[in-house]
């Protein structure tokens, strides 16, 4: 997966328009609205996410859901990579984002995605971090387009039994390290600093 970053720290972040009229806010207590936008999401998955302190910021358009993103501090678990990842401090990932396949090429995307940065950026995070999938090449244009640098990659191979991970930084920086529990017990200096970046 590539390893994607957009500064926040000493930028002016682009207000991006759509051309629905959308209102951006964070999911509190909408999760039936949430499961008409996204049937494919369990609802108790919704719920754990909150409850672990994810939050999720949907643009609104007609009284429904029509876009949709996930961020996280912390300890983040990446089913793809069947890994958690340990963000530095500072760092909000930004993951799971969905467009309705009738708004897409309307801008609510982009336009979600400026609004969280500038949000994020007023919590005092120092940068947004995504990942993308090698193959997922259109995600990847869209995100390089709206200003995210590539910074690295991470990759996992398997065969049978036996796996493989290793990351690589393409601007000499380590990239956040990738341990092998799904649940992990946060150390409290990383709880602390996630809990102090909001």
């Amino acid at each position: 997966m590539l390893f994607l970053v957009y500064p926040l720290q000493n930028k002016l972040v682009p207000s991006f328009r759509s051309t629905l009229a959308l209102e951006f806010r964070a999911l509190t207590d909408e999760l039936e609205e949430y499961h008409q936008f996204r049937p494919d999401t369990p609802p108790s998955e919704v719920r754990d996410r909150l409850a672990r302190g994810d939050r999720c910021f949907a643009s609104w358009h007609g009284g429904r859901i029509v876009d949709a993103g996930w961020v996280a501090t912390g300890a983040v678990y990446v089913p793809y990579l069947q890994r958690t990842m340990l963000l530095d401090h500072g760092d909000i990932y930004h993951y799971d984002s969905h467009t309705s396949p009738e708004f897409r090429g309307r801008g609510p995307f982009m336009a979600r995605n400026s609004y969280v940065a500038r949000c994020n950026q007023s919590e005092g995070f120092a940068r947004s971090v995504a990942l993308v999938a090698l193959e997922n090449r259109a995600s990847w244009k869209v995100l390089t387009r709206s200003g995210l640098q590539t910074r690295g990659l991470y990759t996992y191979l398997r065969l049978g039994p036996f796996s493989r991970y290793q990351q690589n930084s393409d601007c000499g920086e380590e990239l956040p390290p990738l341990i092998s529990v799904k649940s992990v017990l946060v150390p409290e200096s990383l709880v602390e600093l996630s809990t102090s970046s909001r």
